[in-house]
């Protein structure tokens, strides 16, 4: 009997008559090798069986785990939320925090999957604990916002007024990422049906951290952009720009997207 040896991948050589970005079957048979393409139908199907294995998670847990899914390319992603964390997270014992961990993948075109997490303290338990973990398959405003629309969805049983979220969310802090600033005002205008063009105003819900201020300015100042000479002068500068604001300001995330972002740019380049 034959045996017959399956791999599901890209050939890092192409076949003549297959395109760069076809899916390539490689078949052995009888000491004879055949490059087969994988039609998209097949493809599809192999997609959503992975779905499907994830979602049977829950089903072998007993608990729902995983609390949404996505394989758009828009907005690829994979959200869990245990019951823990969902207790914790209703609890509202503080401000929250959501922040990402990058570079769980190097090679291109991979790069921008991360893991993101809105954190929260814990006062029963003395310490800050991750209340919604996301695998997101991308870094853009869409991505950030399935995540954050699962944090809101836990807070609220059914969907608030914007003024009511407005005076009952515990705040959030953030990096000043673009993306992740823009996925949280598109999360609250669609989870509070804020129509178009009707503005939020983020005092006081939405502020930035100033560990990633401090954090940024020392990695800006070690890069080869900042001259050795110009260190310890840019890192002071730093810090005297953020002494003079009051606690207010410094929060406030109309004073960080004004006075920092070009120095959060430079940092980050």
């Amino acid at each position: 009997m034959d045996r017959i040896r399956i791999e599901d991948k890209s050939d890092p050589v192409q076949p003549n008559g297959f395109n760069p970005s076809d899916r390539i079957r490689i078949e052995v048979k009888s000491g004879r090798i055949r490059s087969v393409k994988i039609s998209k139908a097949e493809q599809k199907t192999k997609t959503f069986d992975g779905i499907a294995g994830l979602l049977s998670f829950n089903a072998r847990m007993g608990k729902k785990v995983i609390v949404a899914i996505s394989p758009d390319t828009e907005n690829g992603h994979v959200i869990i939320r245990t019951d823990a964390m969902r207790s914790r997270l209703i609890a509202r014992d503080s401000c929250l925090m959501t922040d990402s961990i990058h570079g769980v993948i190097t090679e291109l075109p991979y790069r921008d999957i991360n893991i993101t997490m809105t954190s929260g303290y814990s006062r029963s338990l003395k310490r800050t604990l991750p209340m919604v973990v996301s695998f997101l398959l991308g870094m853009s405003m869409y991505h950030y916002k399935a995540h954050l629309l699962v944090v809101f969805q836990t807070l609220w049983d059914s969907k608030p007024t914007l003024e009511v979220f407005s005076n009952e969310f515990p705040g959030m802090t953030c990096d000043l990422f673009t993306a992740e600033h823009q996925g949280f005002v598109l999360a609250v205008k669609e989870f509070c049906n804020v129509l178009e063009p009707s503005p939020v105003k983020l005092e006081g819900i939405y502020g930035f951290c100033s560990v990633h201020s401090k954090r940024n300015a020392r990695k800006f100042a070690k890069s080869s952009e900042c001259p050795p000479e110009h260190k310890d002068y840019f890192l002071s500068a730093t810090n005297r720009l953020l002494e003079k604001l009051s606690v207010e300001e410094y929060k406030s995330i109309t004073t960080g997207q004004s006075f920092l972002r070009p120095f959060y740019t430079l940092a980050n380049r």
